[in-house]
């Protein structure tokens, strides 16, 4: 396991993307909210970053309790990732959100391990705006997904750390007709 997280930790320290988490860490303080209230989410969105990568990402409706999705990211070079992701009412706090992910490189090899994956719980919630946060010790990372309008949507990657720079991307996205 110490092997892979070290490898792991290379690759991600050697590119120029947010670093990914093996563990579980802890989740946020909840807020109440319910996947009808994500509904503006379902839908296939593309963009580009600031960079002027290529980026995609897709949600199904919510269906028996849960929202799926996916999302790849093409960096150039031939370098990319993708990620599976699930929302579902979080099972430990009523009326929160848990949104837990997967990531996968291009020889789809994934990056947590086989029985873990990233959980992020909602911590703030507004008619257009969900806020996921994920703890791991003094580390923050908050996805933020923001509808800006009818066919446009921005989600925000934030990452802190006690000692490492603050990172910070967005991923500006319009809907596929």
């Amino acid at each position: 396991m110490r092997r892979v997280l070290a490898l792991v930790f290379l690759v991600v320290v050697a590119s120029p993307m947010p670093s990914l988490t093996m563990a579980r860490g802890t989740q946020a303080p909840a807020v109440a909210t319910s996947l009808q209230d994500l509904s503006w989410l379902a839908g296939h969105w593309v963009g580009k970053t600031p960079r002027g990568d290529y980026i995609e990402e897709m949600w199904m409706p919510e269906r028996d309790g849960h929202m799926l999705g996916s999302f790849r990211w093409e960096r150039g070079n031939g370098r990319w990732l993708f990620e599976f992701m699930s929302l579902e009412a979080a099972p430990a706090t009523p009326g929160a959100l848990t949104m837990r992910l997967k990531h996968f490189d291009r020889a789809f090899r994934g990056m947590e391990e086989k029985t873990e994956s990233t959980t992020f719980t909602s911590t703030e919630r507004a008619a257009s705006r969900v806020v996921f946060e994920f703890r791991e010790d003094a580390r923050v990372v908050r996805l933020v997904y923001l509808r800006t309008g009818p066919d446009a949507l921005s989600v925000t990657f934030d990452e802190t750390e006690p000692g490492k720079p603050a990172v910070h991307i967005e991923f500006p996205y319009t809907r596929v007709r």
